[in-house]
């Protein structure tokens, strides 16, 4: 995916794709995330934009400013295209080449059909990960609910993110 980031993007696909860029370095995690976020701009109960839903107050950890990632995640944007020409060895370009993935992958989920959706009507999620690091707590709505979807790290039984559509 090695497309050249432009000024043509809209920002509905930035604001997604900064949500993508600030929740998993992992595709495949990115899509169901993308998809997630997508649900809630399609339901009643959030904002009916992307901008809207990323940056609804404290629901996406890493676009809120308590996170220790929040100036690179909201300014990545501006960041990528200065860094997209350094080298992959450096985290700069590891970094806008992450960011660039994350457009393209914005764009696709916000653009494809909805049969496409990696689960259905999930509208939460989160990663039991960041729990285990001490990260965050368990979420309050996530207590009793059963998943409908999990990724797990490849190779391994360890639960990297749990998705939810029948939260209250």
């Amino acid at each position: 995916m090695d497309q050249e980031i432009t000024n043509s993007i809209d920002d509905e696909t930035v604001c997604l794709a900064q949500a993508l860029f600030s929740e998993s370095q992992f595709t495949h995690e990115q899509v169901a995330v993308a998809w997630s976020i997508r649900n809630r701009v399609e339901s009643s109960r959030y904002p009916d934009t992307y901008c809207g839903v990323v940056f609804q107050k404290q629901q996406f950890s890493g676009m809120n400013s308590n996170d220790p990632n929040y100036e690179i995640n909201r300014d990545i944007p501006i960041l990528a295209k200065e860094w997209i020409h350094i080298s992959l060895n450096d985290y700069r370009g590891r970094a806008a080449h992450r960011y660039e993935d994350a457009q393209v992958i914005a764009g696709n989920v916000i653009l494809a059909d909805k049969v496409m959706d990696t689960c259905p009507g999930a509208t939460h999620f989160w990663s039991p990960i960041a729990y285990e690091k001490g990260v965050i707590d368990w979420p309050r709505w996530a207590r009793g609910v059963v998943a409908d979807c999990v990724i797990r790290a490849e190779g391994s039984k360890t639960l990297r993110f749990a998705f939810y559509s029948s939260v209250p």
